[in-house]
């Protein structure tokens, strides 16, 4: 810089270096307390501020630092000094104090190089301007050592370089930074320390690659749409990986592979983080996978959620390749769970027309099991096998094919249970029927709409050899007394033995129980008894034995014997007599029963032994129409009499 000025006032001027980035450098100038500029630094002199008459010329217009000062000063020399300096070899060259010669400089020449020149033009537009030779072989000196008295500053330059249009190419400050458009060299750049600074324009590597021996590599951008960190490779059959981070450490969660971290200027946050160990964490915002192929785990740990669980919008499949292994397991793992292990739940009201789950066997692509949104459960193979029973609250079962069970048997507390078709088969544990209402509810009833021959409203047979034996009941009923004593009621053995504590009473037109063998009826009551014999000719009697102290029983006894011709013997005994018979037994005709009608002495007895007669008129209704009573001595009229009528007597027969 060539600073001039005349006047006669003192001042002070601050040049300062704004831009060292343009081409030229720019500057301001600040004048006492008054700044101008910034103004473009120019090799013409330009006149300072508000003061024509100082002015400022750049011998370098580029490669200057931002924030280089320099600072001038100057009072008015009213009479210049007489003295003038004296500076061996002009300043500039070096002088030989023993032979008082001068060394000049390339520039300078003379005795004393007090002359400077400068080379515009050359001789040979391919020789060097200047060159520098160090003849001697064993030389180890500086072929060019520049020196400044200066303390190491920014504010002067070692070498400039610059073009015809006096734009720099080069510079080496004072400070020893040197700034240049390029630099190239086949030998590759060493940086001994303090690193390597590019202000502007990047670094590019042709060939070679970067490699970062010691340190780490740190990017920063202050753009906010460019990439930060690029890498792209152009051969198009590329098969390595564009990047690729190791450690020598052994695989660790103590150490973080990628560690993506936002905000740094304010509280940090994590978003995800590549532990050592190869832990892939997410630690804010979700993990997704938007490719049509979705997100793929082949090692064999499968998928693990920690925490959160895991929400799918659009339906999922599993699918498992392992031929034992379960292809969805869901696990209570905390002691004292009281959740729900897997929760299916529909936004929409519980209709049929979805589904909460299916399982479908695809080797036979049909349904196995359906939950239908309506709760229906449906079994459509194989179905339902439990160890702890079935219990029904509400609406019963509905079985329309047979329903079968071996072990802990149904359980219906409400609704009952309907067998639609194919029956109810018990085969071990018998079965137990049971009402709490008695007045409403039928225990057992059995019905049938529709019977053509050969079937049976209710069958109870007996599989068991022993069909002889008294003890083996095919049918028994008893009831409980208001001490809660069982007394036996009804009982049909399987020697076809019907035993009846208590009374009968039938409603028929017809004889309503019919024996086709020879029966015998003993007892110490009188009771009802229809017996008729083999229809067989010549077959033997008929004996029906009555109790022995008849007269002292409080009801009549009424006894009827059907055969089936009307040429046949049949015998009534008193204790041991055998009473005379008169007349024909009613018997049965061509569908209808004939009456015909008999009298008997001896046949019923008072307690004086005195008989009556019972007569039965012919073609009546009813075998219960008279009671005739003859003489009976000792027996008042009126009085403790035996007799049968419509509505009384132990047996009572209605005509319909």
């Amino acid at each position: 810089m060539v600073y001039a000025a005349n006047g006669d006032t003192g001042f002070s001027i601050v040049f300062e270096v704004v831009d060292d980035t343009s081409n030229p450098n720019t500057y301001k100038v600040t004048v006492a307390t008054t700044t101008f500029g910034p103004f473009p630094m120019s090799t013409a002199p330009a006149a300072i501020g508000t003061m024509p008459s100082a002015t400022v010329a750049w011998t370098v217009l580029w490669g200057h630092k931002a924030g280089a000062q320099w600072h001038v000063s100057s009072t008015n020399e009213v009479t210049p000094p007489g003295l003038e300096e004296h500076r061996a070899c002009g300043g500039v060259g070096r002088c030989d104090v023993f032979s008082g010669v001068c060394t000049c400089p390339y520039g300078a020449e003379g005795p004393s190089c007090g002359k400077l020149f400068t080379t515009d033009e050359t001789i040979n537009d391919a020789l060097p301007v200047s060159v520098l030779t160090a003849d001697s072989l064993q030389y180890a000196g500086d072929i060019l050592q520049m020196r400044a008295k200066r303390s190491r500053s920014s504010d002067f330059n070692f070498i400039s370089v610059s073009e015809a249009a006096n734009a720099p190419l080069m510079v080496l400050s004072g400070d020893g930074h040197l700034r240049s458009r390029s630099i190239q060299g086949d030998m590759g750049a060493t940086v001994l320390s303090g690193g390597l600074f590019v202000g502007g324009g990047g670094g590019t590597i042709l060939s070679g690659g970067l490699n970062v021996v010691e340190g780490h590599v740190s990017a920063a951008h202050t753009t906010f749409n460019e990439d930060v960190l690029s890498a792209h490779s152009h051969e198009a059959t590329f098969q390595n990986a564009l990047l690729k981070l190791s450690a020598d450490r052994a695989a660790s969660d103590a150490f973080r592979i990628i560690d993506v971290v936002v905000d740094r200027s304010g509280a940090a946050t994590r978003l995800m983080q590549l532990l050592g160990n190869g832990q892939l964490e997410v630690v804010s915002g979700p993990l997704v996978a938007s490719s049509a192929e979705g997100a793929w785990v082949t090692g064999t740990g499968g998928l693990h959620v920690t925490a959160g669980g895991a929400t799918l919008q659009a339906g999922t499949t599993i699918e498992s390749t392992d031929a034992t292994a379960s292809a969805l397991s869901v696990g209570m793992a905390h002691p004292t769970f009281t959740g729900t292990g897997i929760n299916v739940v529909a936004t929409q009201a519980a209709l049929a027309t979805f589904k909460f789950a299916e399982v479908t066997a695809s080797g036979t692509a049909q349904a196995v099991l359906t939950h239908h949104g309506d709760g229906r459960l449906q079994v459509h193979r194989g179905g339902i096998e439990t160890t702890g029973g079935l219990t029904v609250t509400t609406g019963g079962i509905a079985v329309a094919a047979g329903l079968s069970e071996f072990d802990s048997g149904i359980d219906v507390t409400g609704g009952g249970m309907t067998v639609s078709s194919g029956g109810l088969a018990v085969s071990t544990g018998g079965t137990v029927l049971a009402s709490a209402d008695l007045a409403n509810a039928h225990v057992l009833r059995s019905s049938a709409t529709a019977l053509t021959a050969g079937h049976r409203v209710v069958s109870v047979e007996s599989d068991t050899k022993a069909t002889t034996s008294a003890d083996h009941a095919l049918l028994w009923a008893g009831s409980q007394d208001g001490a809660g004593v069982m007394t036996e009621r009804l009982k049909l053995t399987a020697a076809g033995v019907l035993s009846v504590t208590g009374h009968i009473h039938l409603s028929a037109k017809r004889p309503s129980v019919v024996a086709t063998s020879d029966v015998s009826l003993t007892g110490a009551q009188c009771g009802a008894v229809v017996a008729a014999g083999s229809a067989a000719a010549g077959a033997a009697p008929i004996v029906v034995t009555l109790p022995q102290q008849l007269g002292t029983e409080a009801a009549g006894c009424f006894v009827t014997v059907v055969v089936a011709e009307t040429a046949r013997e049949v015998q009534i005994r008193n204790g041991q007599t055998i009473g005379a018979l008169y007349g024909k037994w009613p018997y049965f005709e061509g569908g209808t029963y004939k009456q015909g009608s008999i009298q008997t002495t001896g046949f019923l007895t008072s307690g004086g032994g005195t008989g009556i007669a019972l007569g039965i008129p012919t073609g009546a209704d009813s075998f219960l129409a008279t009671v005739t009573l003859s003489a009976i001595t000792g027996l008042p009229l009126g009085s403790n009499v035996w007799y049968v009528t419509e509505g009384h007597g132990p047996w009572a027969s209605t005509a319909f």
